[in-house]
């Protein structure tokens, strides 16, 4: 191949991601959000949840706290919000772990040449591409059907969590097939209920939706840059690619912990609005706080 083709691959990539880009700026309807008149703060008083009217922080046990800080921190006071953060958090890098060092794992574990594993790496690639595809549309379809998130995101993390032994206990091309199927399927099922249960235990109910699934991205991109570094140290330092399949296989226990946490933080009722609030009973929530809003005549006190 041409020296100048791996550039022209990554331009071509670059370009399709302008072009989704574009159309989905230009297509997108954003939904406004309603937000309790139980939420909202009264004329003249300052918001629990930003500043005051003249630009100065609100007052919290008489010290000003700065705005950004506390627009960072709130959010995690929010039990069920933050324990799905760690659920995402460690399965991302659970599965990066692996993922970093496929073709490596076929060369060293595995033992093929580099042309064989590269050979092998493009049809891993389809196997896990079409499985998580079955895995997002089956888990989205049967969440929305059931109304509950949970239990697909805790079989997700297992799935994963048992899928990593398989490369373990056979180191060959076809065991590597099964794992980049069962890898594929888990992603795909905890990508979905995962992406559909942030927005259900949004602190506040998703007054600050836009900040608050930012912070959540983060449970993606922080542990897809940290993984390759700590699979290097586990692999030279704590026995090899055997070692590193348990490490990943801890991970996505510690996932899977957190996704059960998730539900008893939902039905223990934590810190935060949103917690123990689905889909309709917020918007009913909302549409309440409308009516009595529309409906009040008399002047809130100062």
């Amino acid at each position: 191949p041409r020296a100048d083709q791996p550039g022209m691959v990554y331009l071509g990539l670059g370009l399709c991601v302008l072009v989704a880009t574009a159309i989905f700026a230009v297509g997108a309807r954003a939904r406004p959000v309603s937000v309790p008149a139980s939420r909202a703060p009264a004329s003249g008083r300052p918001s629990p949840d930003g500043p005051a009217q003249g630009g100065k922080p609100a007052l919290r046990g008489g010290r000003a706290i700065p705005a950004v800080v506390r627009l960072v921190v709130a959010p995690w006071r929010t039990q069920a919000f933050t324990r799905t953060f760690v659920a995402r958090f460690f399965f991302v890098f659970a599965y990066h772990l692996v993922f970093a060092y496929q073709l490596f794992i076929l060369t060293d574990h595995v033992g093929l040449g580099t042309d064989e594993a590269n050979r092998a790496i493009g049809a891993l690639t389809v196997v896990g591409l079409l499985s998580v595809l079955v895995g997002i549309t089956v888990t989205g379809w049967l969440s929305d059907r059931t109304g509950d998130r949970i239990p697909y995101l805790v079989g997700a993390c297992g799935l994963l969590a048992v899928s990593f032994f398989v490369p373990l206990g056979s180191p060959t091309v076809a065991g590597m097939a099964v794992f980049a199927a069962l890898r594929g399927l888990a992603f795909g099922a905890h990508l979905a209920a995962s992406s559909a249960l942030v927005t259900e235990v949004l602190p506040d109910g998703g007054a600050s939706a836009g900040k608050d699934l930012g912070l959540y991205n983060m449970a993606t991109n922080i542990p897809q840059a940290v993984a390759p570094a700590v699979a290097a140290v586990v692999i030279a330092r704590l026995g090899g690619y055997p070692a590193l399949f348990v490490t990943a296989s801890l991970a996505a226990v510690v996932a899977l912990v957190g996704a059960l946490l998730v539900r008893r933080a939902r039905a223990s009722g934590a810190p935060g609005p949103a917690v123990g609030l689905d889909h309709d009973a917020w918007h009913g929530t909302a549409a309440a706080g409308e009516a009595e809003a529309a409906g009040r005549t008399d002047p809130v006190d100062a």
